[in-house]
């Protein structure tokens, strides 16, 4: 009986101890980051809630140090200058044991930034630094290492990468494919491959498999089931043609079909949408009718002469031919169901003002409902980028710069390195009033290349796919487009700008296209670049094109999320 009872007090003992070692009885601190005041231009106004988010995601330990809920921090009056006995009242209303606020002053390229901190003594810390634009994210990440070091003794890690419950525990990410690269800077991530994507067809082991070389340069791609029958083809144009292709099961790619257009015309863009409502999807090509004017014929001028292919049964037949306007496909907030959307061109410059969504009636199309758009964005140039509320607008501009927008079209960012790096330039002409057609001013604009949101990994914030063209020749000239190299980035929005997720490694040529979808119909989504040869460094010889693939795992190993894909720097 007494050994009965002995054995039930130890039990008590061991299970109270337990308690006590849980979460839930642990000392759990909270803290508040408060919107920051930012002095500069009216563009950088996003910051005081960027900043905000930011060291709040990077103060957060679970179950050691937790931020106040959001909404506690609403309405509060203005923080700019907040006096030390503000600070103290302030702490005490939303009942935290830790406050942070803070300036950033934005000059030109470069800013100050000011945090202070209170914590439970009262005692107000400041930090300060002075740096480039660009470097931020690092700047704060370095504060909040600072911050977890003093406070929690972590050795200047940051306790939101800290390895909970005392040990050396690893997290495992889903790499998708030892083709790309990420940037592992959390040490205690362990990227992972499912030995399922190991693919014996893939001599070089990089996760890559290359089609064989197509004899021709290539303008623009769009994978889509075109015909119905449940596998997707491949449709490549060039200036005056559309090829479908497809893999066969040896992954080679074999041509299908192929349609030609008179040489005045020049193909720009392809795309796919179901136009006529029979559950299929049509091929979208935005081409151009080409004359030369002045006095010498020396110029290029454009009228805008697209059209819609059906392909059945292994042919192409011409469903519209001329549009007269500029077409794309968009998907489009909320419902991101893909639209048909259409631009005039412009009688003094290449784009008229405005991007339309296309209605069809009685055979022809005109322009419906204007899209409310920043005023950079033309039918090619830009796409809904979907967030947890709302969603950004990206723009590539004229310098192959991104350019990110509210919804209301306030721009919040501009990145400093180039992107897309499309070779298909069109004559940009520029009429001042009273001025004679031979003294025009003229540019060239560059047609981008196609953005693509996606989400792959099913949290709640999307990333996006674009190319980041390589060469010294096209940072000296301007007009030098072949590109010798290239590398497919993912990127995502931080609260200031866009930032790298992962890329895939170095890619030889100049990248044309590229595509999200299950490109060899074996059931595996795969990143799809087509790329142009490079012609050599005279840009003598001739142009040819190649696809490119990489299998994609999408799947996640014991439930874990990607929390290693979320970087800061390069």
């Amino acid at each position: 009986m007494q050994s009965h009872r002995t054995f039930r007090v130890a039990l008590f003992v061991c299970s109270f101890l337990m308690l006590l070692s849980s979460p839930a009885w642990a000392k759990q601190d909270t803290f508040a980051v408060l919107p920051f005041a930012v002095n500069g231009p009216s563009e950088y106004a996003y910051l005081s809630e960027g900043i905000q988010d930011m060291l709040t995601t990077r103060l957060h330990w679970q179950d050691k140090f937790v931020s106040v809920d959001r909404s506690k921090l609403a309405n509060l009056p203005s923080l700019k200058g907040l006096a030390e006995d503000k600070a103290a009242q302030l702490k005490s209303q939303l009942g935290v044991d830790y406050l942070f606020w803070g300036s950033a002053t934005i000059m030109g390229d470069s800013m100050s930034i000011d945090l202070k901190s209170m914590g439970p003594e009262g005692a107000i810390q400041t930090r300060s630094a002075s740096v480039k634009n660009d470097q931020l994210m690092q700047t704060l990440e370095n504060f909040s290492k600072q911050i977890n070091s003093a406070l929690f003794q972590t050795g200047g890690q940051n306790v939101a990468q800290a390895p909970q419950g005392g040990g050396q525990q690893q997290n495992q990410v889903n790499a998708m494919n030892p083709g790309l690269v990420h940037n592992e800077i959390n040490q205690n991530t362990q990227f992972y491959l499912n030995p399922q994507f190991r693919y014996a067809g893939d001599s070089s082991g990089s996760g890559r498999i290359r089609s064989s070389t197509l004899p021709y340069s290539a303008n623009s791609m769009v994978i889509a089931d075109g015909d119905g029958d449940g596998q997707q083809e491949i449709f490549i144009i060039n200036d005056d043609e559309v090829h479908a292709l497809r893999f066969d099961v040896e992954n080679k790619l074999q041509p299908l079909a192929s349609y030609k257009r008179s040489p005045s015309f020049r193909n720009i863009h392809i795309n796919a949408y179901d136009v006529d409502g029979d559950g299929q999807q049509e091929i979208i090509v935005a081409a151009v009718r080409v004359s030369t004017k002045g006095k010498d014929n020396t110029y290029e001028v454009y009228d805008a002469s697209s059209y819609i292919l059906k392909y059945r049964d292994n042919k192409f037949t011409v469903l519209f031919d001329k549009i007269p306007f500029f077409i794309n496909v968009v998907t489009r907030p909320p419902s991101y169901e893909p639209v048909l959307i259409g631009q005039k061109e412009g009688s003094r410059e290449l784009f008229d003002t405005g991007v339309y969504e296309m209605i069809e009636a009685g055979g022809s199309f005109q322009l419906g409902p204007r899209l409310l758009l920043p005023k950079e964005a033309n039918v090619f140039n830009f796409v809904y980028l979907p967030q947890e509320e709302r969603y950004k607008i990206v723009v590539v501009d004229k310098d192959d710069k991104l350019r990110v927008y509210t919804n209301t079209g306030e721009q919040q960012s501009r990145s400093d390195k180039v992107y897309s790096g499309s070779g298909i330039g069109l004559t940009d002409q520029f009429e001042p009033i009273g001025i004679e057609d031979d003294l025009l001013l003229r540019d060239h604009y560059y047609v981008p290349l196609r953005m693509i949101p996606f989400n792959l990994d099913g949290d709640d914030r999307s990333e996006l796919l674009v190319n980041h063209p390589v060469s010294v020749a096209s940072m000296f000239f301007e007009r030098y487009r072949h590109f010798p190299e290239g590398e497919i980035h993912a990127l995502y929005w931080d609260g200031v700008g866009m930032n790298l997720v992962w890329k895939t490694r170095r890619i030889k040529g100049s990248v044309a296209d590229l595509g999200l979808s299950d490109v060899n119909n074996d059931g595996i989504i795969d990143l799809a670049v087509l790329v142009n040869k490079h012609p050599g460094t005279l840009g003598m010889n001739k142009r040819r094109s190649l696809l490119l693939f990489y299998p994609l795992d999408t799947s996640s190993q014991n439930g874990l999320i990607d929390q290693g894909f979320r970087t800061d720097s390069e």
